[in-house]
């Protein structure tokens, strides 16, 4: 089998996990293979085995992501910050500028990935939907919804039903996509990537969050909800998040012989930021292998957004929200949700950076399969009703814990533990139907932004507050409506 004429190897080694461990076992601390040497002998057939083999040999972040409980020493927003305060953030001096930069290169990369889109401007991130239609939400909120996330004795319910938590007899009317995570939008699904998943909620009252200071323009009574198959985002700041997003760029739009050299490119970037690395190694990489659909994966916001605000402005309570799927039965929201099982992804189906399908003898890979293969949302929408259930976590009130930034505000990377704060269902999405093909180009062609909602959840951290103006950026550009 081969893959754009490398030859893949008999046993597939994308099981990165033992890969690092086996590295780490020998060489943590030992360097032995240089960036130079790896850059020299990397093809796009070895990419992840030779970064595997360096994420190897960083002590700090050779045992992945799930052993993270501090920020990342380069991150500038969480170095030295000592909140007092649930949701308190560290705004630096001059940050409002080098995010509008920011949101300048989102439309540098939409441009650079023209061709690969067959000329149509794309958005930056998150171009290839997997579906992209109408549902319905019902918010029903635990009475011990305090008690449960470990809030500070005498919270009211009252002060937690705000915003879309708020009592709402009827459903929301929501707009729900399921994406990959580059910003091509005709990548085959197997490539190693995140998987995204948004709701637009419509309906929802309340005073407005402001327009940004150049791109970003507030909707009218929606509330958006943008997560990610990760408790953790790959990039731990704003910074390596528009590095990351310009690298991978480099990467999708480069051709012929300039390929390899955007991979490698690529690669040095992973190098300088070991977190980013890391995660891809140990969670991105191991969640593309580990399923054929996105029904089967759990979603996260990534950063945080406050629920309630105090008189001054500040952040009430901050919290989390992550969503899994299921199979619905039932009537008005009060039936049930049933977990949607998942299988591994086909050996066919697997690509190589910047390549195809690799397929397999008889079998040939199929590039949608997130959409429309076995378990795709598509066919799983064809057979019957599906569920999405909204979960909450908050972040504590423990003054030891906010000092030291157990659950960062600032910084993405690491994951706020559900034994320090649970999960806790407060809402249900049901989708009942595939979108028409009309309501299918409309539901694409929205504007999403975690900003596009209520005061009572205004996004808190950089990478939120970089995400007004960059998605803004994109989202113009491409003239989303």
């Amino acid at each position: 089998m081969r893959a754009r004429g490398f030859v893949l190897p008999a046993f597939v080694t994308l099981a990165v996990a033992s890969s690092v461990v086996a590295c780490s076992a020998e060489s943590a601390g030992d360097d032995s293979e240089t960036s130079d040497d790896a850059l020299t002998n990397m093809t796009e057939a070895t990419f992840w085995d030779t970064l595997a083999r360096k994420v190897g040999t960083i002590a700090d972040v050779v045992g992945g992501p799930d052993t993270w409980t501090r920020p990342d020493a380069q991150n500038r927003w969480s170095s030295g910050f000592r909140p007092t305060k649930a949701g308190q953030e560290n705004v630096l001096p001059g940050e409002a500028e080098q995010f509008g930069k920011l949101a300048s290169d989102m439309q540098s990369i939409q441009k650079r990935l023209l061709e690969q889109n067959d000329g149509k401007l794309e958005r930056a991130f998150h171009a290839k939907p997997h579906a992209c239609t109408k549902a319905k939400m019902y918010v029903d909120v635990p009475s011990d919804l305090a008690s449960r996330s470990k809030l500070p004795e005498g919270t009211s319910l009252a002060s937690l039903k705000v915003g879309i938590l708020a009592d709402h007899p009827e459903p929301y009317d929501v707009w729900v996509r399921w994406s990959n995570g580059v910003g091509g939008r005709t990548r085959p699904d197997g490539e190693v990537d995140v998987r995204g998943l948004a709701l637009k909620i419509l309906g929802v009252s309340g005073p407005r969050l402001p327009n940004g200071p150049k791109f970003f323009v507030q909707e009218r009574d929606t509330q958006d909800i943008l997560l990610t198959n990760g408790a953790t985002t790959p990039a731990p700041s704003s910074e390596a998040f528009a590095a990351f997003g310009v690298a991978q760029a480099n990467m999708a739009s480069a051709k012929g012989t300039a390929k390899l050299g955007a991979l490698k490119g690529f690669f040095t970037y992973l190098v300088a930021n070991p977190r980013v690395a890391s995660t891809l190694v140990h969670k991105v990489v191991t969640s593309t292998k580990s399923h054929d659909g996105v029904l089967a994966q759990t979603f996260f916001s990534g950063g945080a957004i406050a629920l309630g605000t105090e008189a001054d402005g500040s952040p009430r309570e901050a919290i989390k929200v992550s969503i899994t799927t299921g199979r619905y039965s039932g009537q008005g929201g009060k039936g049930t949700c049933t977990p949607v099982r998942g299988g591994k992804q086909e050996l066919a189906d697997f690509v190589f950076p910047g390549g195809e399908p690799l397929g397999t003898p008889g079998k040939k890979g199929d590039p949608n399969y997130m959409s429309t293969g076995p378990r795709g949302v598509k066919k799983a929408l064809a057979e019957g009703p599906l569920c999405l259930e909204v979960r909450v976590q908050f972040q504590r009130h423990d003054a030891a814990m906010l000092a030291a930034q157990a659950q960062p505000i600032e910084d993405t990377s690491v994951e706020w533990r559900e034994q320090d704060s649970p999960w806790t269902r407060v809402a249900m999405v049901v989708v009942d139907r595939n979108a028409t093909p009309d309501e299918e180009a409309t539901c694409d062609a929205l504007s999403w932004n975690p900003w596009h909602g209520v005061a009572d959840h205004r996004p808190l951290g950089n990478i939120m507050r970089v995400r007004q103006e960059a998605l803004a950026a994109s989202a113009k550009l491409r003239g989303a409506k």
